[in-house]
């Protein structure tokens, strides 16, 4: 019993990690600059995703790889690299490079069971520095982060219908897995009562739903609210991740064509929008 809280903890934790990597990386896209500096990849490295965003007026391209390299190998890979380039180095938990105005940041993770490889690099005079969201304090609702008012890029998955009267915050494609986040005008009681009955039309079979609530209140001592809601977003309208996740949901379902887990919470941005839902799929 213990493990399967454990595991259903997991789940929502990735769900909500996963909602905040597409909703922040499609902020100002479509704007071009220039960044034509280009940056080589070990072998055996593929590209997953690439964009162009900018933060408070300071532009990044930023590119994302699995790699079948080791850590230590990235990292010595890039420290030849920029030092024949003329770069100067700063290695804390990322790798920083500097030649004149131009910065690259090298930044190594364990992506569920690989290693993802962050490159990012962005134009930045000297003696300035990239702004912190600390330091911007933005509000949620301002232009900074400007909060989709249509469809972004993207495509709904055929068999697995889309909410009602709802936007497409964004989506991300990672090799077999699919993610989708919308945000809809339906209460989470509405989206729950439709996607049950939804999929069985679809044809699938409903494997579990789990209230965050419960989750929470069954986890072992030590393991509680407190870790699952460490998420923080310092804006100056603070991100309430604990109140709102009390009333999420994860809905999961399988079928011939994969899983599919739907996770319906409130909109953590602004509550009046509805909700958001957010739906993963994994491939068979």
């Amino acid at each position: 019993m213990k493990l399967r809280w454990l595991k259903l903890l997991d789940k929502m934790k990735k769900n909500i990690i996963i909602f905040l990597i597409i909703f922040f990386s499609f902020f100002s896209l479509g704007a071009t600059y220039n960044l034509d500096f280009s940056i080589p990849v070990p072998e055996e490295t593929e590209l997953q995703d690439k964009k162009i965003m900018t933060l408070n007026q300071i532009p990044l391209e930023s590119s994302f790889y699995f790699t079948k390299k080791s850590k230590e190998q990235i990292k010595q890979f890039y420290k030849e690299f920029f030092a024949k380039a003329g770069f100067s180095i700063e290695e804390k938990e990322a790798l920083r490079f500097r030649k004149e105005d131009l910065v690259v940041v090298i930044h190594v993770k364990p992506y569920e069971e690989k290693l993802g490889l962050m490159i990012a690099k962005y134009l930045l005079p000297k003696g300035t520095k990239l702004p912190t969201l600390e330091e911007i304090k933005p509000k949620i609702l301002d232009d900074f982060f400007s909060l989709p008012k249509e469809d972004q890029p993207g495509e709904d998955l055929a068999f697995v219908p889309r909410p009602p009267k709802s936007i497409r915050y964004g989506s991300l494609k990672l090799e077999n897995k699919t993610h989708l986040v919308y945000n809809s005008s339906y209460s989470i009681e509405e989206l729950r009562g439709f996607y049950k009955q939804k999929m069985f039309l679809e044809g699938f079979r409903l494997l579990n739903e789990s209230a965050a609530s419960s989750v929470l209140e069954n986890m072992p001592k030590g393991i509680g609210s407190k870790n699952f809601t460490a998420l923080e977003i310092p804006t100056s309208n603070r991100i309430d991740f604990n109140t709102a996740l009390k009333e999420a949901y994860l809905l999961s379902f399988a079928g011939r064509q994969g899983e599919v887990n739907i996770f319906i919470s409130p909109n953590f941005f602004d509550p009046k929008l509805g909700s958001i839902v957010q739906i993963s799929y994994e491939k068979k």
